[in-house]
């Protein structure tokens, strides 16, 4: 079987970042897959035709015109859709407006790759009813799949991080890049009068310069930012080798790889409840937050970091979330189409 892997075209620009995260280890662990072909789709030099499929990531009107392309070739089109859960009523809207009007929003352009698509991956339950209810998308031609988690992480050295950043005792780790949605101002607000150790793992959106001047401006001396760090690189790792709480804090949030890191490497795990904790069986392993309430953030991160690790949310994540159960359950697809 022979799969091209198709990303949008800046998703690689960052030294990080959670669909470059999925692309990436979603194709290193389908190439060890025996009788798998897979490339990343190269537009000047690589013919669909050479192929049986080709597997888009995030829903980009970018991607219309080789989406077009492929099914005139009769090549498979796989989405994993990616999608903000935003705006339901707008889009069902903007929908409306479109066949009444002369015009084409980019919501249509949406409509139609999604019903150019052979068939559609989404992480969890509420993006799949969120496709199905926004865009009208057939729920037949969809499955949820989750993201796989790299055990790449219970090799790691604490000992990297705890150099490179002079790190005396376990850590809080928020892995996210600095952006408002990721919620780092409430963090600081919420723990700048203790002495907890906070590390915000990640780079600064081009975009949002001025959030992250001012998460430096109320920072206290507990919070240290590392900037971009190469996923899977040993510092990547060792940053979660020392948490003793993982948190994700954001207002909206497609999955949330980091929460199932910080579980698989024995951290207790704090997630904002935009998060669908029940639907992965998590409820009793995570604590949940108001990411918009700074006292509730403050009173769960205190009590996950003074509380003891449950081991079974590891081992949770170790039998359902490992990348390799992931990617047979993609295979399956492909053949299947």
């Amino acid at each position: 079987m022979r799969i091209l892997i198709q990303g949008y075209n800046t998703y690689n620009q960052n030294d990080a970042g959670g669909v470059q995260t999925k692309i990436h280890s979603y194709y290193e662990n389908l190439r060890k897959v025996p009788g798998i072909t897979v490339k990343y789709f190269n537009q000047h030099e690589d013919k669909l035709t050479d192929y049986d499929c080709i597997h888009f990531f995030k829903l980009e009107v970018e991607h219309y015109a080789l989406m077009q392309k492929a099914k005139s070739l009769g090549v498979k089109v796989v989405l994993s859709s990616i999608v903000p859960l935003q705006n339901i009523k707008r889009i069902q809207a903007t929908l409306l407006v479109g066949k009444i009007l002369p015009i084409h929003p980019i919501q249509e352009i949406g409509k139609k790759m999604l019903e150019l698509c052979d068939f559609i991956i989404a992480e969890t339950k509420a993006e799949a009813n969120y496709i199905s209810k926004a865009y009208g998308i057939n729920p037949n031609k969809m499955a949820v799949i989750p993201c796989g988690t790299s055990s790449s992480l219970l090799q790691a050295d604490p000992s990297i991080a705890q150099e490179k950043y002079s790190l005396k005792q376990p850590i809080i780790l928020h892995p996210a890049l600095i952006h408002p949605n990721k919620n780092q101002l409430n963090v600081i607000r919420a723990l700048k009068d203790t002495q907890l150790p906070v590390v915000f793992m990640g780079g600064v959106q081009v975009s949002e310069e001025k959030y992250y001047e001012k998460c430096i401006a109320e920072a206290t001396k507990n919070f240290t930012f590392t900037g971009w760090i190469k996923y899977e690189s040993s510092l990547w790792a060792s940053c979660f080798a020392n948490a003793k709480v993982v948190v994700l804090p954001s207002f909206h949030e497609t999955y949330g790889i980091a929460s199932f890191e910080g579980g698989l490497v024995g951290a207790n795990v704090v997630v904002s409840n935009a998060l669908p904790v029940k639907e992965w069986g998590l409820e009793h392993l995570v604590a949940t937050i108001n990411p918009n309430n700074v006292n509730d953030i403050k009173e769960k991160l205190i009590a996950a970091y003074n509380n003891s690790v449950n081991p079974l949310l590891a081992e949770t994540i170790r039998k359902n979330y490992t990348w390799k159960s992931v990617v047979d359950r993609h295979i399956k697809i492909y053949e299947n189409l």
